[in-house]
């Protein structure tokens, strides 16, 4: 079963850590208290040996003498003598490290561990010399380690057995830890469930100062944003092709019921099918152009993006548009940088927005104004200035006039959808670029398309 609680989820992974931690913990304590222990007995030993050497005489010939009796005694240590020979000279235990007293009867000191009766022995070992560091014998001091031992088990026993109660004393920590970290995407979950269509314009309170949570909120109010608009924009759309599509329908079904009122000649019957045939055309250009629109929309369409020839582009819409300037007596003119400028795209669509933006300026410049198209670059952007001297853009309409079925002009029912610069707007966007306006009413607008230029294929002419 798939764990889904975050909560359940960050107190296991507190526990495991935690568990991790310990044991890590206890072998660092086992590892360096046993570490310190065995280091205590061994100095103890080697101070036993050096405090014990003082008590021997040491003759020419190298035959060890005791000055006292027998060797000092301890309750838990042996003390061990052997001569030049390695044979004992006092009476041992029957447990003595053999390769201890070869070593010290070369000159080395050894420490050594034993285990003998079922138990273990700490064995220290080290050389006897006399007349110029000569070597005499051997000691060897013999310590049981069982006290040691006992001391380790017991320490290993007490950090294994009060594990347990810190681990249950950190899992309810932990929860209680998770769900006061875990409080405010509750809150969060609420808020945004209480938030429905109806009052989509509602947005979620700060609840916390942490950064974390925080930065959430603010996302969330920013998406909660772009769904409003989204939603009211769709809701406008709907309210607009609605009405968009009310007046052909109606002169379509005007003409129907004409038709059907009465009989009539061949003529008649032409001349309204014209009409419906005109309206049916009206209605498949405006679906036509919608569906331009949401492909356009469709960020996923760059990896079809060649690369396209802006300087031959701009070209090509400016000859294209050129009979149609002097035709209304427009000074037409356009100017190209003497170097080719590439960018990666869709050339019909960039052929689309241009054209669009041309055929406006034309149809809103009147007989004898300007329009002239000046193409340059910066370092990593093109720029395509479309000026012209027409009509002129209120200024408190600028900001919708990339708006779908918006028209400036509210008296021009049915010149156009409304979609010309909202198509335009959506390809720049496609292309990763943008389109700036300037416009005084009665002096001119100016158009500027920003589109970022493909790296390391702009050159020289």
């Amino acid at each position: 079963m798939r764990l889904q609680s975050i909560k359940l989820k960050l107190t296991l992974w507190y526990i495991s850590l935690l568990a991790i931690f310990l044991f890590v913990f206890i072998i660092i304590i086992y590892k360096g208290f046993s570490l310190f222990s065995y280091r205590d007995v061994d100095e103890s030993l080697r101070a036993v040996a050096l405090s014990t050497e003082e008590d021997i005489a040491v003759i020419d010939k190298g035959i060890i003498l005791l000055e006292l009796e027998k060797p000092p005694a301890y309750s838990d240590i042996f003390i061990l003598f052997f001569n030049s020979e390695g044979k004992p000279l006092t009476k041992t235990p029957n447990l003595f490290d053999e390769n201890g007293v070869k070593l010290a009867l070369k000159g080395q000191d050894s420490y050594s561990t034993l285990i003998g009766k079922g138990e273990k022995f700490r064995v220290y070992s080290r050389p006897i010399f006399y007349n110029n560091n000569r070597i005499a014998g051997a000691i060897q001091v013999i310590m049981s380690l069982s006290d040691v031992e006992k001391t380790l088990a017991n320490l290993l026993f007490l950090l294994f057995s009060t594990s347990p109660i810190l681990l249950i004393i950190a899992s309810l920590g932990g929860i209680t830890l998770a769900r006061y970290s875990l409080k405010p995407i509750d809150d969060i979950v609420n808020a945004t469930r209480a938030i429905e269509v109806e009052n989509l314009s509602k947005r979620l309170p700060i609840i916390s100062k942490d950064i974390e949570i925080k930065r959430l909120i603010e996302t969330l109010n920013e998406m909660l944003e772009r769904i409003e608009r989204g939603y009211n924009r769709e809701k406008q759309l709907t309210q607009d092709i609605s009405h968009e599509l009310r007046a052909p329908l109606t002169i379509i079904k005007g003409n129907i019921s004409l038709a059907l009122r009465r009989r009539r000649s061949v003529e008649e019957y032409i001349a309204i099918l014209q009409e419906m045939e005109k309206e049916i055309d009206y209605m498949s250009h405006m679906v036509n152009e919608l569906l331009f629109l949401a492909r356009e929309d469709d960020l996923s369409q760059r990896k079809y993006f060649k690369e396209v020839l802006l300087n031959a582009l701009i070209e090509e819409m400016y000859l294209e548009f050129l009979p149609l300037a002097k035709e209304k007596n427009i000074i037409f003119h356009l100017e190209l940088p003497d170097y080719q400028i590439v960018v990666s795209g869709n050339s019909s669509s960039l052929e689309r927005l241009f054209r669009n933006l041309i055929e406006n300026a034309i149809k809103y410049t009147p007989s004898g104004g300007k329009i002239n198209i000046r193409v340059s670059k910066s370092e990593s952007f093109v720029s395509v200035d479309i000026e012209d001297t027409g009509i002129g853009i209120p200024e408190d309409e600028i900001p919708h006039i990339f708006e779908r079925f918006y028209r400036a002009d509210k008296s021009r029912h049915r010149d156009g959808f409304g979609l010309g610069l909202t198509i335009a707007y959506a390809v720049a966007r496609s292309h990763g670029g943008e389109i700036k306006v300037k416009s005084t009413p009665n002096q001119g607008s100016t158009f500027t398309v920003i589109l970022p230029l493909l790296a390391n294929k702009n050159s020289p002419r």
